[in-house]
């Protein structure tokens, strides 16, 4: 039966692929060429060279060469040289991956902006802000970042962990601006204090640790008239330090660090599940062929609505097979009508799962043929086995997901239907309750009449 299936799907691949119209040469060029800008060994040789390049500058920038010497000339090769190089390398990215693919990737809109920069600032000193387009040649090293996915998931991780980390940085910066205030309002006197920005400056260079000390001791003498006592003096800064530097400055790098893990261990499960859904997945079959039905079977609000859901997927393999839904099927024509179902991955039905599951549990009649009934029967087993086992593997876990909650839930529902479907109904009850108590109302009156 799987031969089978898998011999159905190579042959429906092939004929899709023959009614595929033939790629021309233009469009044979092209995919090589993708295929060979995509290959590890053609990426590692550009994040070389954008390394070496990296280096080059790092040197210009320690010899600071003199226009006209051989060092400046040199220098100039080696840059012009690696520019050709990216130069080319974004022209095969263009061919390859040109319009769409290209265009919206955010990284290659960078090395537009990069490469062209560099292809400015390189014909010389041409006024219009050259000079600064130079500057722009350092962030050259940042292409690296896009050739080694490792760094890329750091650049992205710490792009999407800034919306959680604005609260915590909103709210020092509201505590910096506060103490600013006070600070001009007490110490205007002193040159960190004269003006507002000025003291936001100086209590963030204080909240860094770096010399406040220093401030604090200046302004201990800078008061001739005392109009600002040194007590007030040291609960002011005291004060900012406790609450600024060692509470709210880190807990925005705890807020960073929080967010980056989450956003990587986010990352890592996208990855792990865009592997999971790909092409090959897609053909891997289930354990069992009702699994299918589990999901649509757990949101049935009564037993009453299951059944009846379970007996609609019993006339569709009835049709599939070309019977009625009052007709016994065989186990081929069991098969055959739950393939017809066209779920993906198949419902496959084997011959170890006919026997296991219908011929060992006495579900057919001696020609080895089943009803609705005994198919209503066989589904809600096998849910009940399965819900036992999917509760099983979620008690094994240290960390429940979704998966397990959802299976908690529904086990809870169908202990909930069982007990709703077991439980004998008042009618049942009372009127036996009734009869019993007129009895021994009658023989109580019978005696007391006797008596």
């Amino acid at each position: 039966d799987v031969c089978e299936w898998w011999l159905e799907g190579m042959n429906h691949a092939l004929a899709y692929q023959q009614q595929l119209p033939e790629p021309t040469q233009w469009q044979m060029l092209r995919k090589a060429v993708y295929m060979w800008y995509q290959s590890d060994p053609f990426q590692v040789m550009v994040a070389l060279c954008i390394f070496l390049n990296f280096i080059g500058q790092a040197a210009e920038a320690q010899v600071q060469p003199q226009p006209g010497t051989a060092s400046n000339r040199i220098f100039h090769t080696i840059e012009t040289i690696f520019l050709i190089i990216f130069c080319v390398e974004l022209a095969i990215n263009m061919f390859a991956t040109l319009f769409t693919q290209f265009f919206m990737s955010a990284w290659n809109w960078f090395d537009i902006l990069v490469i062209s920069t560099s292809v400015w600032s390189s014909l010389g000193d041409q006024g219009g802000g050259t000079g600064v387009l130079r500057l722009l040649r350092a962030g050259r090293v940042i292409r690296f970042f896009t050739r080694l996915p490792s760094l890329r998931k750091i650049i992205v991780a710490l792009y999407e962990s800034i919306p959680s980390m604005l609260n915590a940085m909103l709210l020092t910066g509201i505590v910096l601006c506060m103490y600013g205030v006070m600070g001009v309002s007490f110490f205007k006197h002193d040159d960190s204090f004269k003006t507002f920005d000025v003291a936001v400056f100086t209590l963030f260079q204080a909240s860094t640790g770096d010399g406040w000390s220093d401030i604090v001791r200046d302004l201990y003498d800078d008061d001739p008239d005392l109009t600002v006592n040194n007590m007030l003096i040291s609960v002011y800064f005291v004060s900012f330090m406790l609450i600024v530097a060692l509470i709210l400055m880190q807990v925005v790098i705890a807020v960073l660090l929080e967010e980056f893990s989450n956003v990587s261990d986010s990352e890592n499960q996208r990855a792990d599940s865009l592997q999971s859904s790909s092409v090959g997945s897609q053909f891997t079959l289930r354990p069992n062929p009702f699994e299918a039905f589990v999901d649509d079977l757990s949101i049935c609000r009564d037993t009453e609505s299951q059944h009846y859901k379970i007996l609609q997927v019993w006339q569709t393999v009835s049709a599939g097979s070309g019977k009625s839904h009052h007709d016994r099927l065989n186990y081929k024509e069991v098969a055959n009508g739950l393939r017809e179902l066209k779920l993906r991955p198949p419902a496959l039905l084997t011959r170890h799962d006919w026997k296991e599951m219908v011929l060992a549990r006495g579900l057919c009649d001696s020609s080895e043929e089943m009803g609705r009934e005994d198919f209503k029967q066989l589904v809600l087993d096998y849910m009940r086995s399965y819900l036992t086992s999917e509760l099983t593997k979620s008690m094994r876990v240290s960390q429940w997901e979704e998966n397990s909650i959802s299976s908690l839930l529904y086990a809870v529902k169908t202990i909930l239907l069982d007990t709703q479907r077991q439980r004998p109904s008042p009618s049942h009850i009372y009127p036996k309750s009734n009869a019993s108590f007129s009895t021994a109302t009658n023989t109580n009156t019978h005696h007391e009449e006797g008596g």
